[in-house]
This record gives C-alpha cells, structure tokens and sequence, in this order.
C-alpha cells in the first residue's frame, strides 16, 4: 500500500480558491465551476463523514473536537468513515484506477508509526461503539510518521474497490498507533483549517470494455518496402530417398539417302518409352538410261580345274 507525505497548499493558491468563493458574479461563478467540474470529472473526493479518537480523552467532547489524536499513553487509535452513498449509482469496482485517503497531522509530540485496517462494523461518532477490528491482508502495513504540519496520503485503492462490488462492508478505517507515535490530525470540525480527512478516488476514462466493433473497409495497398538484407545459409537438409532406377533403352539408326524427304511418327508407349517412325515416299521411276560403250576385254583367267572323265565312247568299225 503506498504512503505519500505532502507539504501543506500553498497561499497562493489557497489565495485564489479563496477569491472564487467570494465571486460576486454568479455567471463567472458558474463558468468557473463548470470548467472545474469538466477538468477533474474523472476524480471524487469524498469529505469524512464520521471521525472519532478512541479511547476518549474527554468523553464530553469526543466526536465534536477540532482535533483526532493518535497514540500517546493511552495507545488511541482514530477511526474515520466516508458516505458510500455519495458516489453514482453506475461506478463499477473495475473503473477505479485509485484510491487515496489523506489527512493532515498538525501536531507531532513523538515521533513514531501507525498502520490502517479497515472496518467492517458499522458504528458512528454519535453514539460509538468500539467496532471490532481484525487484521486484514489489506492492512496497510507500517507507516513510519517523522514530521508534523503535512498531508498524508495512504492507498486503500483494493479496500474501496471492495466496497463499491459489495464484497466489504463499507465502514471506513482505523488508524492504529504503533512504536511511541503521539500526533494529532485535524478532523473535519476543525474550522480554522478546513483540513478534514479526505478519501479521493479517481476513475479511468474508459469504462469497462464494449462489445467488438465491425472491422472497416480494407485499406490500400502500401508501397512495396525495401528488399531486406540477404538471409544466412540455411542448414542442409537430408538426403532425399533414392530414385528408381533409369530405364535402359535401344537405339536404332537409319541412314536415309541424301535429299530424301521423309516424315516422322512419335508414339508415346508409357513408362518414358517413344517410338519413333520415320517414313521415306518412293518417287516414281525414272526413264532407261543409254547403254554405255563396251568395256576392254579383261585379262585371261586361270585355268579351271580338270573336269570329270567322259563316258567311253561305242566301240569302232572293224
């Protein structure tokens, strides 16, 4: 839980809120107010509604005094309670962005720590009854305080968050006393300050989320972008299974006579088999040529080998 220390507002400022009360002249008064409003409608400070010092110090003035006392050697602890009903109807827990309950310590006797719990009792200053209180994961935890005359701010943004979903009773805080401490803050009939405890809470912009909207009309195309710088080398792949094995196939060759005109047929068998015909028109024929010269007479050829004896011939005359 954060803890912030602030110094008091400046009189300069204080000087100029001071001045726009005193308008005199409603329509600027009106314009002002407006424009304040406008400017700060995602916050709301809620002004304490409750404020009580317990154990009393004086019973006769508890709940009516200027001032809240904490700690000292009765170890009194403050107890401070804000209107839930002052906020609109339509806050939701998610729509609180945080939380800050501030209060301003005028006087510091002794140094020392405090921490804050919330209450989940109901009571009132009026007629009060100590509610019980038990310690909280939500618990502040320690609060060191050092100096008098300055604002302290304390996140209770998950407690108030609590509240407005209705998971806790809304029944403000506790300040509990802790190593010495002895201080007083101002409570909220202080009217020489005007320095009431305080609870602001600020509340997103957006509230929670609504359905989706239809997509809009595709957009032009852009225009092509630079080429990129060249990409690593990616890494080898594995070797690919094996192919089958290649066809073995045979070729014939035709010689065809020069100047031969002829015309080709390729069938596809299937497989990556072709055949391929190739088809040569036979002319017409031509006319008998004239009988040449005649040739020299050749050389004398070898003898031929003795032929076969003859039948005898008849036997002569006598």
């Amino acid at each position: 839980m954060d803890v912030s220390l602030q110094k008091p507002i400046s009189h300069k400022f204080k000087s100029l809120i001071n001045h726009w009360l005193r308008l005199k002249n409603k329509k600027h008064l009106l314009i002002l107010t407006f424009c304040f409003t406008y400017f700060f409608s995602f916050a709301i400070d809620l002004t304490v509604k409750d404020d009580i010092s317990f154990p009393y110090a004086n019973v006769k003035i508890a709940g009516r005094s200027g001032k809240l006392k904490l700690g000292g050697k009765k170890n009194t602890k403050i107890y401070l309670q804000f209107d839930p009903f002052a906020l609109p109807d339509h806050i939701s827990a998610d729509q609180v962005a945080k939380a800050t309950l501030t209060f301003y310590v005028s006087k510091l006797f002794k140094p020392g720590a405090f921490s804050l719990e919330p209450v989940t009792n109901p009571w009132n200053e009026l007629n009060f009854s100590e509610p019980t209180v038990v310690s909280s994961p939500l618990n502040s935890g320690v609060i060191e305080l050092l100096k008098r005359n300055q604002y302290v701010s304390v996140d209770v943004t998950e407690i108030v968050k609590l509240w407005i979903s209705g998971e806790m009773s809304s029944d403000g805080f506790v300040l509990i006393p802790s190593h010495g401490i002895k201080a007083n803050i101002d409570s909220k009939e202080n009217k020489k300050t005007s320095k009431a405890p305080t609870l602001k809470i600020v509340l997103n912009s957006e509230g929670t989320p609504g359905a989706q909207g239809p997509a809009g009309p595709e957009g032009p195309q852009g225009e092509q972008g630079e080429q990129g710088p060249e990409g690593a080398v990616g890494p080898q792949g594995e070797q690919g299974v094996a192919g089958p094995e290649p066809m073995v196939g045979t070729v014939s060759t035709t010689t065809l006579p020069a100047g031969s005109l002829a015309s080709v047929v390729v069938t596809n068998t299937g497989n990556g088999v072709f055949n391929y015909e190739f088809a040569v028109p036979t002319g017409e024929q031509g006319p008998i040529g004239l009988t040449g010269p005649q040739g020299e007479t050749g050389a004398t050829g070898a003898t031929g080998p003795e032929g076969p004896q003859g039948i005898q011939g008849e036997q002569g005359p006598q």
